[in-house]
């Protein structure tokens, strides 16, 4: 399985410098920080990920600004369910002291050509404008976009942490991301994100 990790240090259109730690790690940086898919490598992501996915998530933020309804209420003639849960991809606050633990809240969506409309209208970067500072699409109540096929995730953002991991479902879609940035192979540590796995404490709406 090979997994690959997007790096927001680094710059497909800059020089790349490679830097070792004192603890002996290797780390690529070279750019603008942070760096993103955006504009019209963005748009063309998100055709890669609509044609391969079955349903999309977003996870309703629990930031104090982020109060803007809009995107949800678009979004919310085609949610297929909510899911209430402690463990997400790239999240586990099962074991976390209970002062900093809280029950995240995972909206999933269809896959249409009107919901992809609607998140590239919003959006016009993989991290929701938080690579690029944009006071606006910051404040939206939904963030950290990942993808699924079937039970299966092959997409998976963290949007404040500008974290993006893809596993390829095939070898066309492995060489079409690697020309929108720049990647590290995450196949070493990152398993595999099933929904089937995962304890959902409450799912509050359910549409066929």
């Amino acid at each position: 399985m090979k997994v690959y990790c997007f790096n927001a240090w680094c710059s497909i259109d800059l020089p790349i410098e490679t830097v070792m730690r004192e603890d002996g790690s290797i780390f690529q940086c070279g750019g603008n920080y942070p760096e993103t898919i955006q504009g019209e490598r963005f748009r063309h992501f998100l055709d890669m990920c609509f044609e391969e996915a079955t349903s999309f998530f977003l996870q309703k933020g629990l930031w104090q600004f982020a109060d803007d309804v809009s995107l949800e209420q678009e979004l919310a003639p085609y949610e297929l369910e909510t899911i209430y849960t402690k463990k997400w991809f790239l999240w586990d606050l099962s074991d976390a002291p209970e002062e900093d633990s809280w029950t995240m809240c995972q909206k999933r969506y269809r896959v249409t050509e009107e919901t992809k409309k609607i998140l590239n209208t919003y959006f016009d970067e993989i991290f929701l404008g938080h690579a690029t500072g944009k006071r606006e699409t910051k404040n939206y109540t939904l963030e950290d976009l990942c993808f699924f096929k079937e039970n299966m995730l092959f997409m998976g953002t963290k949007s404040h942490e500008f974290c993006l991991y893809v596993y390829p479902p095939d070898e066309v879609f492995e060489q079409e991301i690697k020309k929108l940035g720049v990647w590290e192979d995450a196949s070493a540590y990152m398993k595999e994100f099933m929904l089937d796995s995962q304890e959902r404490m409450t799912v509050t709406k359910m549409l066929k």
